[in-house]
């Protein structure tokens, strides 16, 4: 199941959580072949943002999904961030979906894994905003009853997830496919 099945049938509603929490704009790392993006771009976001690190990837999704609103970069989720969000600041809330990790050919790399790296750019440059964060592939992180299986973690033995604890979120642990979180802060909704 590729993330727009995860996206679709999240336990917890995609647009359901973009009208609680006012989402305007959706940003995600790692586009890929633009798996979520043909289910986000018919959700009504006044933008979509997205990276990948292969031109490829980009120049495909660009091609493919291709629209008003929508904006696809080359580069590394982390330096893609700390160039995008500035930008966003005037933005009440952003939907997040983190998914920038094990690029097909850098396995081994710095760039395997951004996520604490990418929710700190988060949390440093959009402090106590009512933002909503999903993250895919739990199942890298941590054991569960994953209905895809298990991860096999060699070489990656020692991951945790204990970062999650600086920022203050809820967080709710989904174990569909893959697995994935949704992380929301509290008494930040925009709706009743």
């Amino acid at each position: 199941m590729g993330s727009v099945q995860m996206l679709s049938c999240l336990c917890r509603d995609v647009p359901s959580l973009k009208a609680e929490y006012g989402c305007e704009v959706f940003v995600e790392t790692g586009c890929y072949r633009g798996n979520s993006m043909s289910y986000v771009v018919q959700l009504g976001f006044r933008e979509v943002w997205s990276c990948d690190i292969e031109p490829a990837n980009v120049a495909y999704c660009l091609e493919t999904f291709g629209r008003p609103g929508l904006n696809i970069e080359v580069g590394l989720s982390v330096d893609f961030l700390e160039r995008l969000l500035p930008r966003l600041d005037g933005v009440p809330s952003v939907m997040f979906w983190l998914d920038a990790h094990l690029p097909d050919d850098r396995k081994g790399q710095a760039v395997d894994l951004p996520l604490e790296q990418e929710l700190e750019i988060i949390n440093r440059l959009r402090p106590g905003r009512p933002d909503v964060v999903l993250i895919d592939d739990l199942r890298i992180y941590e054991d569960g009853p994953f209905t895809g299986g298990p991860w096999d973690r060699s070489g990656y033995e020692n991951l945790s997830l204990s970062f999650l604890d600086r920022h203050g979120y809820n967080v709710e642990r989904f174990y569909g496919e893959e697995g994935y979180l949704v992380l929301t802060r509290p008494a930040c909704r925009t709706s009743s």
